[in-house]
């Protein structure tokens, strides 16, 4: 086992794991925390630094300090978290190599909130609040129809569902014991809503459970060949 110091090069452990990762070709981290007891997101926190702005994926699991020997539960399924975008496709490789590897069956979930996507106009026009949800579920279907190809086509088991209501919470229903929740970010400069309203940056302060985030403007050689190589770290 080799022993690195993360602080000994930038002197910010941030930077510095992320530094030594890809000085070593890591292409897969885990990040152990016992931040965010009250699942709010503390920005000082290593874990999510890492998770929210890496250009490595990184994994994420919760440490109950009182109890470390749940920290790591068996994982008997991947869950995809896709939006329709590209940035949020760039997941598929690497769930697909993690489905692979570990012989694990994906769930592909996509979820539409017509609240936050509707305009306030549409409240006065009910039909055509109805053929906009209707053409936003046809063409979310058709992306998730996409995904599933892509995964059986590298003989991954995969089934789908497209959910409607708020996002967090539907995740956060539909990840059960067992389940691997993977998802991209836009990271901390890119996200439309800012680093503490983004929903990988809810997900990373209150996880239903083990989550992988992966930054969307990964290189294209990681994106779509993973090695999985793999580097822990405690914060």
């Amino acid at each position: 086992m080799e022993v690195l110091d993360p602080l000994s090069a930038s002197g910010d452990p941030a930077l510095g794991i992320a530094n030594i990762a890809a000085s070593h070709d890591t292409t897969f981290m885990l990040m152990a925390t016992s931040c965010h007891p009250a699942g709010q997101l503390d920005p000082s926190c290593l874990a999510a630094q890492l998770a929210l702005d890496s250009p490595i994926p990184v994994m994420v699991v919760h440490v109950d300090c009182d109890k470390p020997e749940s920290c790591m539960p068996t994982v008997t399924r991947l869950i995809i978290s896709l939006d329709g975008s590209s940035r949020a496709r760039q997941a598929l490789p690497f769930a697909a190599e993690l489905a692979q590897r570990l012989c694990l069956p994906v769930q592909l979930l996509m979820v539409l909130d017509p609240k936050q996507i509707l305009p306030p106009a549409y409240a006065y026009d009910p039909d055509a609040a109805v053929d906009m949800v209707a053409g936003l579920q046809h063409d979310a279907h058709r992306a998730l129809t996409e995904a599933e190809r892509f995964l059986l086509d590298r003989e991954v088991v995969v089934t789908s569902e497209l959910l409607f209501g708020p996002v967090i919470s539907c995740l956060e229903t539909s990840v059960q014991p067992g389940d691997l929740l993977v998802m991209t970010t836009h990271g901390i400069d890119q996200a439309s809503q800012g680093r503490l309203g983004s929903v990988a940056a809810a997900l990373v302060a209150n996880p239903p459970g083990p989550l992988v985030i992966m930054r969307s403007s990964l290189p294209p050689d990681i994106v779509a060949h993973p090695s999985l190589r793999t580097a822990a770290w405690v914060s």
